[in-house]
């Protein structure tokens, strides 16, 4: 009996530390999050996708008015798998007939996820200050601020 009690102790202990420590899924991923510019200005609106290289589940994430935005691997894991990734971009209009704004149709112009080139990023570990630039003069910038 005193072993029985001893186990069940044990074990809710073991269940106690768990939740303290957050442990939970995370698929190896890494946190991502950052910000989209086009021409040094927020791009809000945007679908941003990024694809292992290994035919592995992209994360997905969506700009905000300050186009900020977090990767997701699915709805319950936050993060990107670690690796080259290919980086796309999709917008999807939220009125019948309206057009994109400026800054997305220029981050659409050169990386669209159906008809674009994919931006190539290395991701090893969390970003949580991404900046992906686009300017209408230069080629592209990203860095981590």
């Amino acid at each position: 009996m005193k072993n029985y009690l001893q186990t069940c102790v044990a074990v809710v202990a073991l269940g106690c530390g768990l939740m303290v420590t957050g442990c939970g899924p995370s698929a190896g991923t890494v946190r991502v999050s950052g910000t989209v510019l086009a021409n040094g200005e927020p791009v809000p609106g945007l679908t941003v996708q990024f694809s292992p290289s290994e035919d592995k589940r992209p994360s997905v994430g969506f700009t905000d008015e300050s186009g900020q935005f977090v990767l997701r691997y699915n709805k319950d894991i936050v993060g990107v798998l670690p690796g080259k990734q290919q980086v796309t971009f999709s917008w999807y209009p939220e009125k019948p007939g309206q057009k994109p704004t400026t800054g997305q149709a220029l981050v659409l112009a050169r990386h669209d996820q159906e008809k674009g080139t994919p931006l190539e990023l290395q991701i090893d570990g969390p970003e949580s200050n991404l900046v992906i630039a686009i300017d209408e003069d230069e080629k592209l910038g990203k860095s981590a601020r």
